[in-house]
C-alpha cells in the first residue's frame, strides 16, 4: 500500500503507538487526580429531609429547591419507606442560602410549582417565622404541599374535560338547540309584524307625534289631578297619632277572630239545624196570612193608586198645599152659581 506522508514530520508506526499511549496515560492520570482532590475537600453542602404526604409529578432526583425565590439547592432523592409517606431529601448549597439558614426553620411552608416558563417543577420553600433552624441531616415535615405544577394543571384539565364537560355539554347544546327552535316562531312573528307596520304605515311621524306629545301633556294632567288627592291620604295624621297602629291590629285580630269564628258558629250547621222545627209553623202562619188577605196586592196596588191621587190633588203653592176639588154640581144650580161656576146646561151643557 502506498504511504503518503508530509515530508519533515514522517515517523515510524510504532512512534505513534507510543505516543498514544503516553497521551492516554496522561489523561488517565489528570482524572484520578481531579476524583481524588474533590475526594480530599470536605463537602460543605447541608441535607435536609422533607416527610410529606405527597409529591407532584416531576419532582425527582435533580430537581431544583427554591427558597424566597433563589435557587439554593437541589433534590437528590425521592423514596416512600412507608405507604401514602414520602421522603424527599434536599441537599442545599450554605453560600446560596447566606442569611436565608436562620429563616429557614422546621415551620417551613413548601409548594410545588414551576421553575421557569418552561413548566419544569421545582420545591419551593417559603420561611416562617419561629421554630428551630433546619441543620444538616435534619428532618422536617410541613403541612400538605400547594401542588401548583403544570403536570398537576393538565391532570386537572383532563379531568374537568372528561367528567364536567363532555358528559353535559351534549345536553346543554341540546337544550339551546330546542329553545331556540321554539322561539323561532316568536322571532318569525315579530319580523312579520314589523314588516307588515312598514309596508302598511300612512301617516308620518310628523303627524303622530304631536299627537304622542298631546298625549304626553293629558297624562301629565291626570297626575297632576291626582297629586292633590295622594298629598292628602300623605298628610293624614291618624296614622301618625300614638297608638294607631296597636288599634288597627287590634281590630283586625278581632275581625279574623273572634268575629269570624262567632260568624262562622252561627252559620254552621248545628246553628242552623236548629232553627229547622220553627220552619214548618213560620210557613203555616204565612200561610194563613196570605188566606186572611187574598187580594193584598190588589189592594196595596189601589191604596198606591189613592195615596198617588191624593197627592197631586194637593199641589204645593205659597200659602201651602191647597185641594183641587172638581165637582159636577148637577142638582144644585144655586151652590154652583154661589161658587162662581158656570152653570150646568141639561143636554151637553157646561159643567
Amino acid at each position: 500500500m502506498a504511504e503518503f506522508r508530509i515530508p519533515g514530520m514522517s515517523a515510524e508506526p510504532a512512534t505513534y503507538r507510543r505516543r498514544a499511549l503516553a497521551f492516554l496515560a496522561g489523561v488517565t492520570l489528570l482524572v484520578g487526580t481531579i476524583v481524588v482532590v474533590e475526594q480530599a475537600i470536605p463537602d460543605d453542602s447541608m441535607q435536609v429531609t422533607m416527610s410529606t404526604s405527597t409529591v407532584a409529578g416531576g419532582i425527582q432526583a435533580g430537581a431544583s429547591v427554591v427558597l424566597n425565590g433563589s435557587q439554593v439547592g437541589r433534590v437528590t432523592q425521592v423514596s416512600v419507606p412507608v405507604p401514602d409517606v414520602y421522603e424527599v431529601t434536599l441537599e442545599l448549597d450554605p453560600e446560596r442560602l447566606g442569611d436565608s439558614t436562620d429563616v429557614l426553620t422546621d415551620t417551613a411552608m413548601v409548594s410545588y410549582a414551576p421553575e421557569n416558563l418552561f413548566g419544569i417543577a421545582a420545591v419551593v420553600l417559603y420561611g416562617q417565622p419561629g421554630g428551630d433552624p433546619l441543620r444538616d441531616g435534619s428532618t422536617f415535615s410541613p403541612p400538605e404541599p400547594q401542588d401548583a405544577t403544570l403536570t398537576t394543571l393538565l391532570h386537572n384539565l383532563s379531568d374537568l374535560q372528561n367528567e364536567a364537560f363532555d358528559p353535559y355539554v351534549g345536553d346543554v347544546l341540546d337544550i339551546a338547540n330546542q329553545a331556540t327552535q321554539g322561539l323561532l316562531p316568536l322571532f318569525g312573528a315579530v319580523g312579520q309584524i314589523a314588516s307588515d307596520v312598514a309596508d302598511t304605515q300612512v301617516v308620518t311621524p310628523r303627524e303622530t307625534l304631536p299627537q304622542y306629545t298631546q298625549l304626553i301633556a293629558q297624562v301629565r294632567g291626570t297626575v297632576d289631578d291626582l297629586l292633590p288627592g295622594i298629598k292628602q291620604i300623605m298628610d293624614w295624621q291618624a296614622p301618625r297619632e300614638p297608638g294607631y297602629l296597636e288599634r288597627s291590629q287590634k281590630g283586625l285580630e278581632a275581625t279574623a277572630g273572634p268575629f269570624i269564628d262567632d260568624l262562622t258558629r252561627l252559620l254552621a250547621d248545628d246553628a242552623l239545624g236548629q232553627t229547622a222545627p220553627l220552619m214548618p209553623v213560620i210557613t203555616e202562619v204565612l200561610q194563613r196570612v196570605q188566606d186572611t188577605f187574598p187580594d193584598a196586592r190588589r189592594n196595596g196596588i189601589q191604596i198606591a193608586t189613592l195615596i198617588e191621587r191624593l197627592r197631586r190633588s194637593l199641589p204645593d203653592a205659597p200659602g201651602g198645599p191647597v185641594l183641587n176639588v172638581d165637582v159636577v154640581l148637577k142638582s144644585a144650580p144655586g151652590l154652583a152659581a154661589a161658587l162662581g161656576l158656570p152653570a150646568t146646561r141639561t143636554g151637553g151643557g157646561q159643567r
